[in-house]
């Protein structure tokens, strides 16, 4: 190659198009280049400069003439010499980027350094300025040749990094200089210059420049008129995003390896640390959505976690931004306490960040609301690249823990909206994204998985009025499930085996049978009876592949026992370990058969008990799942979340000796030291719901102010100020919140309630104003009130109910009818969502028995 021959080219094309001096800054700043890349033949020799002006200098008879006066010419005389010396040096530097420009251009992969790259981009900077065509194409030719031939190397986008102003300008400026009038020429030129500078190991592209690439890919890939431009920009998405996830699993195998080849280099650990400081900063402000979300976060950091109704009236809403942050703290917080879950911002290399950023940005432009045709367009473009990207990744990244849990929330959102869309083709999306996570992010993701199973495919099939290409698209997701033996047995060990988790497996089998055998009641009105005929022959095919795949692991199975005992024959001396595992494994489905086996007893308690409570708990007691003791049973009832809230305050508000005994043992448990007396009675009815008895209600509070008062000694006198106080709580509750109930009860009425025949005895009124305030601005809720779960839907009974996961089910999937009532029943559905998210932990999946291993 000529040296700098594209670069001359380039910049003489783009001369011919400033003829008559329309763009002189564009002329100036090529003409600086070209005078200073001239042969360096034509400069003056720095050693015949610095000669003369030596020569200039020497003895002269006025040099030593007088003793001390120096004429006029003298002084002229030293004037010039320190020209000519200042001439001399600034030849030289010239001489010197000469040199060097002509010696980096001609060589691929030798890189301009901070003079030389700042001369070479001056003039394609200003022709991106000037939007002339004939002058931004060949422009934006030579930066894609700058940086495919490794010219350029630097950080654009990371703060403290090489050569940021100038590359970060740049490469604004190339991303800026098309718009939706621009030829296609063009735009195919900038989506080259962009695709090269993600792509290329030198020109490294970070933060907000990165968000800038993939903004313009998509502005192109959703507006551009040309199929072609559509297609290509929506390829060079796929493809960057590839590279930049491939990146980041390729740093992070490098670090693992470095690792564990480096042992106690204490200082090599500093500088990393050092390095990471300095990436770290910009983070903070990668762009303006991820300010928002910090900003957000600072905001509500002194706050309580956000309660499910702030959830609810964000999603509801069009504040996506707002929905985010506030997902964001109930992820990493519960029970009021900071968890920390995956990878920290401060700890994540430049690579884990640059991959977390763009994954944020793709989950948010899915969440956003489909009310016009151009949103529509994004969320499918976005939920599209979700699907290739998990689809794409290695198998190392999807055992990444960490990672995963840094980006579940918000790929838990975006599948959440996709899922209750009314979109077909937002839905078939999300069916495909949970397939994915179904096959290959079943182990990082179980606590999703349990929550998308119902959601997604259970209340399509039992929903009569789904939509029949939703439930087509569903049984063609479950065909290719149900062909995989491994997957459908890591279903049934991982759920219908695990006490606290749904019967996805059984629930599935069953509801496919219903569909196969006509069972469920179809619409009247349909005139799409092969239609129906299809959903039916479908969910038949699907039974059938789960036979088949069910003989084929006891198949496998056999294989594998007999090929361990033919190896242990074979090999007696390491006899007695192989026999040792070969037991282990056929120990593994009898360990789960007892799992199950537990796990349906205890449902069949569960549900004996959410009818008769005394029953019930017999039940338990005799099956050996409750010990016969009253701190046991108290136990069992605060954390067994699928016990009906109101069965459990009808057994502790009974008078007889067991449950009493095991009522004071309930309210022993909990701690009320340092509560308000207010916060102390929310706490304390979040497990149960108060009996409707008078005589009931007087043993619980009875017991609670008791124990309110030992926790707090000195606040109350005795504990019947603390008992008349609570009862008058929850009458105050009753009379504020009801809306049958009128006139309600005033300030006055209520301090009035807790007066005692005793001054003494009585509680302070700034206590009593304070309690009066709370509880009429704020409802005392059971916790499955506050979740919106078994409020406006019918609860089922059975065990399997746990977390409410199945309450989703019952919510009815709109179709044909008002965009009000639609509206409505998304953001429940939402809500309840939200809900169980917030409780689920970073839980992992259960693989122990795998023929393929």
């Amino acid at each position: 190659m000529a040296a700098g021959g594209f670069v001359s080219r380039a910049f003489e094309s783009m001369l011919k198009e400033c003829s008559g001096k329309k763009f002189p800054d564009l002329q100036k700043a090529i003409q600086s280049y070209i005078d200073n890349t001239k042969e360096v033949t034509q400069q003056p020799k720095p050693s015949e400069t610095n000669q003369a002006a030596s020569s200039a200098g020497d003895g002269s008879p006025l040099d030593s003439e007088g003793g001390g006066a120096k004429t006029g010419t003298e002084s002229d005389q030293s004037e010039t010499v320190q020209h000519s010396s200042e001439e001399a040096q600034q030849a030289s530097k010239q001489a010197g980027i000469s040199r060097s420009i002509t010696v980096v251009l001609a060589n691929a992969g030798c890189t301009l350094e901070g003079a030389e790259a700042e001369l070479v981009l001056n003039p394609l900077r200003v022709a991106f300025e000037t939007k002339n065509l004939k002058i931004l194409e060949p422009a934006l030719d030579c930066l894609h040749k700058l940086i495919a031939y490794d010219h350029l190397e630097g950080d654009p986008g990371l703060d403290g990094g090489k050569n940021v102003p100038l590359f970060t300008d740049i490469l604004n400026m190339a991303c800026n200089c098309i718009d939706n009038s621009s030829p296609d020429s063009t735009i195919l030129q900038v989506l080259k210059v962009l695709l090269t500078a993600v792509a290329s190991t030198k020109f490294r592209v970070h933060g907000e420049p990165l968000l800038g690439v993939i903004r313009i890919c998509y502005n192109i890939a959703l507006h551009s008129k040309s199929p072609v431009n559509q297609a290509t920009s929506k390829a060079m998405l796929t493809q960057m995003i590839n590279i930049i996830f491939r990146r980041m699993e390729t740093d992070s195998q490098a670090q693992v390896s470095t690792s564990n080849g480096s042992t106690g280099n204490e200082e090599a650990a500093s500088a990393e640390k050092s390095d990471l400081s300095i990436e770290e900063t910009p983070n903070a402000d990668q762009n303006e959505e991820e300010m928002t979300l910090g900003d957000a976060l600072n905001q509500i950091k002194e706050t309580s976690l956000a309660s499910v109704e702030e959830l609810h009236n964000l999603a509801g809403g069009a504040d996506i931004k707002g929905l985010e942050a506030v997902l964001d703290k109930a992820v990493h917080t519960e029970d009021g306490k900071k968890i920390t879950r995956g990878i920290d911002l401060e700890s994540m290399d430049i690579g884990q960040r640059d991959a977390l950023l763009v994954f944020r940005t793709l989950c948010k432009m899915g969440m956003k609301e489909d009310n016009d045709e151009v949103t529509t367009k994004t969320r499918i473009l976005s939920l599209e690249l979700l699907q290739g990207l998990l689809e794409g990744v290695s198998h190392s990244f999807t055992k990444n823990f960490h990672f995963i849990d840094s980006v579940k929330a918000y790929l838990s959102y975006a599948l959440l909206r996709a899922s209750v869309s009314q979109s077909s083709i937002i839905f078939q999306y999300a069916t495909g994204i949970f397939f994915v996570l179904l096959s290959r992010f079943r182990e990082s993701l179980k606590g999703e998985v349990g929550v998308f199973f119902p959601l997604i495919v259970l209340r399509s099939l039992d929903g009569a009025e789904c939509p029949a290409n939703q439930k087509m698209s569903v049984l063609r997701m479950l065909e290719k499930v149900c062909k995989d033996p491994q997957m459908l047995v890591d279903v049934y060990v991982n759920y219908d085996c695990d006490l606290e988790a749904p019967n996805l497996f059984e629930r599935m089998v069953t509801t496919l049978s219903k569909i196969s055998q006509g069972t469920q009641v179809a619409d009247p009105n349909s005139a799409a009876v092969s239609q129906t005929n299809s959903i039916k022959g479908s969910s038949l095919q699907c039974l059938v592949n789960v036979l088949k795949s069910l003989v084929d692991w006891e198949r496998s199975c056999r294989e594998l026992e007999k090929k361990s005992k033919s190896t242990q024959s074979l090999q007696e001396e390491v006899s007695a370990g192989e026999s040792a595992e070969v037991k282990g494994r056929e120990d593994v489905p009898n360990n789960f058969e007892k799992a199950k086996a537990h796990k349906s007893t205890m449902e069949a308690a569960i549900s004996e008990f959410n009818r008769h409570p005394v029953k019930g708990l017999e039940y338990m007691i005799s099956n050996k799942l409750v010990e016969h003791n009253p701190a046991s049973v108290a136990q069992f009832l605060r954390s067994t979340p699928s016990l009906n809230k109101a069965m459990i305050g009808d057994y502790l508000g009974q008078h007889e000796e067991f449950p009493l005994a095991v009522m004071h043992a309930y309210v022993d448990s909990i701690k009320f030291s340092k509560m308000k007396f207010d916060t102390a009675i929310r706490e304390f009815l979040k497990g149960f719901r108060l009996p409707g008895e008078a005589q009931k209600i007087d043993r619980i509070m009875e017991k609670f102010a008791e124990r309110y008062c030992a926790d707090n000694p000195g606040l109350f006198k005795n504990a019947d100020t603390a008992y008349v106080l609570a009862y008058a709580v929850i009458m105050l509750n009753t009379d504020a919140h009801n809306p049958i109930v009128w006139p309600k009860m005033s300030k006055l009425d209520f301090i009035r309630m807790n007066a005692m025949n005793d001054a003494e005895d009585c509680a302070p009124t700034d206590l009593l104003e304070d309690i009066y305030d709370s509880i009429v601005k704020d409802e005392i809720k059971l916790k499955d009130d506050a979740a919106g779960i078994g409020k406006n839907s019918k609860q089922k009974p059975e065990g399997e109910e746990r977390g409410g996961l199945v309450s989703i089910l019952n919510l009815a999937l709109p179709k044909r009818k008002s965009s009000t009532d639609t509206t409505s029943e998304n953001e429940a559905i939402i809500k309840q969502t939200q809900a169980i998210f917030r409780k689920q932990g970073a839980r992992r999946g259960v693989f122990p028995y795998s023929t393929t291993d």
